[in-house]
């Protein structure tokens, strides 16, 4: 098991799977603390996926605060609802961040999955 970040006296972590695994959704977004490359690379998506989490700060140990990434993720429904695809949602929220001064943006995966378009009332 890899050792993930320390909360309190806790430390969290993951076991890798073998083979990873492969979603359905096309669009998935994880306001989480810890989903560095180890967990990241679980994931096999296609060029029609996109899987969106936090690109942590140098020196937060992989952690953020949940309740402003709880918002965050709200954010991003709202601008996949508006027609934006990925890329474009994810450069509006990183923006607004980095003018509040957050300390975190966020990343998708595969960079493919920046075109991806999601229309939520259709889902």
């Amino acid at each position: 098991m890899n050792a993930g970040p320390t909360i309190g006296s806790l430390t969290y972590g993951l076991k890798p799977l073998n083979n990873g695994f492969q979603p359905k959704a096309k669009v998935v977004i994880l306001a989480m603390c810890g989903a560095t490359g180890t967990f990241t690379n679980q994931w096999r998506l296609s060029n029609n996926q996109a899987l969106i989490v936090p690109a942590y700060a140098t020196n937060s140990n992989n952690l953020i605060n949940l309740s402003p990434a709880a918002l965050d993720v709200q954010f991003l429904l709202d601008q996949l609802s508006s027609w934006n695809n990925v890329g474009q949602a994810v450069d509006l929220l990183n923006g607004y961040n980095t003018a509040m001064g957050a300390g975190y943006q966020w990343t998708v995966i595969p960079k493919a999955g920046r075109n991806v378009t999601f229309n939520l009332s259709s889902h």
